[in-house]
């Protein structure tokens, strides 16, 4: 039986600044003396005593009186501690004097940039799409914080609240994913302001920010209990959910819960909000379901020819992406076409970009081109696993393949199993679903109206060279995971005439993608 979360606990309200103030102190040039603001689990750790404690390895950037970004440190003898010294570990120290503060922020990333707004500060930051699971606190250098300063003493101020998930059950689950009701922005590219009193930040989420965080609950998953909660805590900008929101909870098993409200809620900077004690065995459980990253549930799939396919193409959103995103080979991010989608890509030269560099979130919307010396390939080294740890025979997803939870992409048997179908004689290159071109691939008699099957739309790509859009409405080209060679992948190529897989497609070229069921 699906049960509704119909009232939610209040938002835990966390100390006042005051409870932390720093001590003046003489730091020597180029160091850092710094503490933070309470909050009832946050960065950077807790003590059994609920005490806020700096962590070893700790960085942040600042921005000394200049525009020029630093990187800071924390020194060894302040992991554990309540205030701690950070010494400077890289950048300039010489000021250009376009600041008339010191502004620094945690945590330290190459992306994050300020500039003066009057008399305070904006800087553009990315909120991380995935954090990772802490027991009884939130994920290292997912509690953003920033602080301005006229010296070295810098008292942070929080930037996010969060969201406390209490969970009992027999599970061991694996993701957490959190959706506003009504597409609230999450997590992605923002903009903090920091103010020259240093008072309570403000954030502000761009437009093409996200509209979900997803919570990996480690490697092998985390065992809940049904004699104890375990708690989740996850970072969040402030944000009022107008129309309530859903968690979808996801377990080992491929099962996803789903526990939703429709009630009004808000996450306040420097809070928590905490949700009851709940039990997953209360609530309706998806076995397999095809759940898109807009948290949109579009059924169990469509079996053809032995293999079950995804409703629709990765990334397809019915208003945003009528065709699903175009992906380039071995990368979880995928582009918007042409003006005719929600965005298109930054282009940028690729050739010296590493498979790590090409799927870190700060280079989601990044095409990156071939080369005069790696033409045919956007990364370097080439790696032929980017989607497939396993075998060609058998296939284990990799944390690159963009396909939901209990999906991922093709093998090149699977797609050459749509050309071979028994009776592909019935299978038609036509208009289809939303008046788009492309090839319907039919399980039986085409005058069957029982017969499964599949429709895949005529994507068209974006060319390796320039990330040009090319061919939409007349060719539709869907990836394998399985590399031909050190330079090439393999594609389904639909249009109006026979289907083809081809061997020889530029790794760099970014085309559609059919998820399976795993």
């Amino acid at each position: 039986m699906k049960k509704l979360l119909v009232i939610l606990a209040a938002a835990m309200t966390v100390a006042a600044c005051n409870k932390a103030e720093i001590p003046t102190q003489s730091v020597g040039y180029g160091s850092l003396h710094a503490t933070i603001e309470d909050v009832d689990a946050t960065k950077t750790s807790m003590d059994a005593d609920k005490n806020i404690r700096w962590s070893s390895g700790d960085q942040v950037a600042a921005f000394m009186q200049s525009s020029n970004r630093q990187k800071y440190q924390i020194e060894s003898s302040s992991a554990g501690q309540t205030t701690a010294v950070f010494k400077q570990v890289s950048g300039t120290l010489s000021s250009n004097g376009d600041l008339d503060h010191n502004v620094v922020y945690y945590p330290y990333s190459d992306v994050v940039e300020v500039e003066k707004s009057g008399s305070d500060y904006s800087l553009n930051v990315v909120l991380p799409t995935e954090q990772n699971y802490v027991k009884e606190s939130f994920d290292n250098g997912a509690m953003a914080m920033v602080a301005a300063s006229e010296n070295n003493n810098i008292s942070f101020r929080n930037v996010l609240g969060g969201m406390k998930l209490q969970l009992k059950g027999t599970q061991r689950i694996t993701t957490i994913r959190i959706l506003g009701g009504n597409s609230e922005k999450l997590s992605g590219p923002a903009t903090v302001t920091a103010y020259a009193d240093n008072s309570e930040p403000k954030i502000t989420m761009s437009s093409d920010a996200l509209t979900s965080v997803t919570y990996i609950c480690g490697k092998y998953g985390t065992q809940l209990k049904e004699s104890a909660a375990t708690t989740f805590i996850i970072s969040l900008p402030p944000v009022v959910f107008t129309n309530g929101f859903t968690v979808l909870v996801t377990d080992t098993n491929k099962k996803t819960y789903v526990i939703s409200t429709s009630k009004t809620n808000t996450v306040f900077r420097s809070s928590l909000l905490a949700m009851p004690e709940l039990s997953l065995s209360d609530f309706y459980a998806q076995t397999g379901d095809y759940v898109d990253e807009y948290g949109i549930n579009h059924g169990q799939g469509i079996t053809v020819g032995g293999v079950t396919w995804a409703p629709v193409n990765c990334g397809y959103h019915k208003d945003d992406y009528k065709y699903g995103k175009m992906y380039q080979w071995g990368r979880r991010f995928g582009f918007g076409y042409d003006n005719s989608d929600a965005s298109i890509p930054v282009i940028e030269t690729g050739g010296d970009i590493t498979p790590e560099m090409g799927n870190d979130y700060s280079n989601y919307n990044v095409f990156y081109t071939g080369t005069a010396a790696t033409p045919n390939d956007w990364a370097n080294p080439h790696d032929g696993m980017l989607w497939n740890v396993g075998s060609e025979d058998s296939p284990v997803k990799s944390s690159y393949d963009p396909c939901p939870a209990g999906w991922r992409i093709p093998n090149d048997a699977e797609l050459k199993a749509l050309t071979t179908l028994p009776n592909n004689s019935t299978s038609q290159w036509t208009v289809g679903p939303e008046g788009l071109n492309g090839y319907w691939f039919v399980d039986g008699a085409s005058d069957n109206p029982d017969a499964a099957r599949i429709f895949l739309p005529a994507t068209g790509y974006l060319d390796y060279a320039e990330g040009e859009p090319r061919n939409r409405g007349n060719f539709g080209y869907y990836w394998s995971s399985d590399p031909f060679n050190i330079n090439y992948g393999s594609v389904l190529c639909v249009r109006n005439g026979t289907p083809i897989i081809s061997t020889v497609f530029r790794r760099a070229n970014a085309v559609a993608i059919r998820c399976v069921r795993e």
